[in-house]
């Protein structure tokens, strides 16, 4: 009778380490998955904010360049219509210039944000499969309790 007793209190005493090793790491999981979100906000956000700035300046710099191409045309005189010329031409070729650096970046920018959403989803399945495996965990160690 005490054999059943001590068998019993071992089952319960293992029952309980796996309790506690479960709980600890359903905790851990939690907090990776919290952290890892936190970091791709953060990610999503630089990204963001610096594709903003990115507008925003070549936006001001366009304007700019427009302004200047105004000007010369306000101030061009029969006299130095050449030098005027090339000087708009000049300008037009640096907007030029800059609208296509500007795609480039954009280009750039989109790629991060696609390969951050393919890591997200990564994250996603990876979690959906410990969670199939937890599962399959959980029901073994049922199986193996009603023994």
């Amino acid at each position: 009778y005490m054999g059943l007793e001590e068998v019993k209190r071992s089952q319960q005493q293992q029952s309980d380490r796996n309790q506690d090793l479960e709980n600890v790491r359903r905790s851990l999981e939690a907090d990776l998955r919290k952290e890892y979100e936190k970091e791709m906000e953060e990610r999503l956000f630089v990204v963001t904010e610096q594709y903003a700035a990115d507008i925003e300046s070549t936006k001001t710099h366009a304007q700019s360049l427009q302004d200047k191409i105004n000007n010369l045309q306000k101030s061009t005189t029969p006299r130095q219509p050449t030098a005027n010329v090339q000087r708009i031409e000049k300008e037009r070729d640096s907007e030029k210039q800059l609208r296509v650096q500007v795609e480039r970046k954009v280009e750039t920018l989109m790629d991060q944000l696609n390969d951050y959403k393919k890591e997200i989803s990564r994250y996603k399945d990876n979690e959906r499969n410990l969670k199939i495996r937890l599962e399959q965990q959980s029901l073994e160690s049922d199986n193996l309790k009603s023994l």
